[in-house]
């Protein structure tokens, strides 16, 4: 799986980054004596999530209801037979005002939600690490 030979790359990466067998200018070596400051951008997501809330349910408030559910049953019924343009019909619902979320829960209806098989590899690490004192310690 591509997904597990990227994982597998970035860990035998950041074993040799972390063992200095691979160099990274101001990572690993030739670092600044001492670090300037960087400025770190903080994000309330509670507040964000509130006025995302309060903003869709506003647009929900001005829009054609009657219209929006016909839209959504059209795009269940196209996912359930198979016939006609789903693309066109969510367009069109996305004009009416319609959520991608309400759009994406009308096909849901039909298909259900994908998961995502999840694997993880193991032992990359330790084995590009080799006689690294740092790791070896951890381990203990």
């Amino acid at each position: 799986l591509p997904k597990l030979r990227i994982e597998e790359a970035a860990a035998r990466t950041r074993a040799r980054i972390d063992s200095h067998q691979q160099v990274i200018v101001g990572v690993n070596k030739y670092r600044l004596p001492k670090e300037d400051p960087i400025d770190i951008l903080e994000i309330d997501n509670t507040a964000v999530r509130k006025q995302q809330i309060e903003r869709l349910n506003d647009l929900r408030s001005h829009r054609d209801e009657k219209a929006v559910q016909e839209a959504l049953e059209a795009i269940t019924k196209c996912v359930e037979t198979k016939e006609g343009n789903l693309l066109d019909l969510a367009v069109k619902a996305a004009g009416l005002r319609t959520s991608l979320g309400e759009i994406s829960d009308a096909c849901e209806k039909v298909v259900g939600r994908y998961k995502a098989v999840i694997r993880t590899i193991s032992g990359v690490y330790s084995s590009e690490s080799g006689e690294d004192k740092d790791f070896a310690h951890a381990k203990e």
